[in-house]
């Protein structure tokens, strides 16, 4: 038996009809990988997370600042994180040149266009089988396996006790 490790999808955007692109299956030292690639910007997810869940929101100050936390967040998942996912996962484009040049990862995250780069952004988070709060896209990042109310899931380890 043979094990894939890419997959190889068209674009479906009717613009960039022929333009194939080829990216990594997320594996368990790759996941590792990313995992510590993003580990600044999780933190900093956290950090955020944590000043937004001391707003109560009653008044339109409090509403201020928890706008102006949200774009943080999303100018983080849009500038820091997307792009490391591109570049973590994206191994080749295969019909499209950019400038006059063949297409690279870089030249597709610095130049390419939008709505090309978000559907490769986006299969390569999809194909990775995580989910949103694991790709570093929402909700309270942790290191731990406490759930929200500090239980342990049934799935993680038990702590280790000296």
């Amino acid at each position: 038996m043979n094990f894939d490790s890419r997959i190889t999808l068209p674009s479906s955007l009717p613009e960039f009809a022929g333009v194939k692109f080829t990216f990594n299956k997320m594996t368990e030292g790759r996941r590792i990988k990313l995992r510590l690639a993003m580990a600044d910007y999780h933190a900093k997810l956290r950090e955020i997370t944590d000043q937004a869940s001391k707003i109560m929101e009653d008044t339109p100050e409090d509403a201020l600042k928890a706008f102006v936390l949200h774009q943080k967040v999303s100018e983080i998942v849009s500038d820091q994180i997307n792009p490391m996912w591109v570049r973590w996962g994206l191994k080749s484009i295969d019909g499209l040149t950019i400038d006059g040049e063949p297409a690279t990862v870089e030249s597709l995250i610095e130049s390419g266009p939008p709505e090309l780069y978000a559907e490769i952004a986006d299969a390569i988070k999809s194909a990775s089988g995580l989910n949103e709060q694991q790709r570093g896209e929402s909700g309270p990042l942790t290191t731990s396996g406490a759930q929200a109310d500090g239980r342990m899931s049934d799935t993680s380890a038990a702590p280790v006790v000296n």
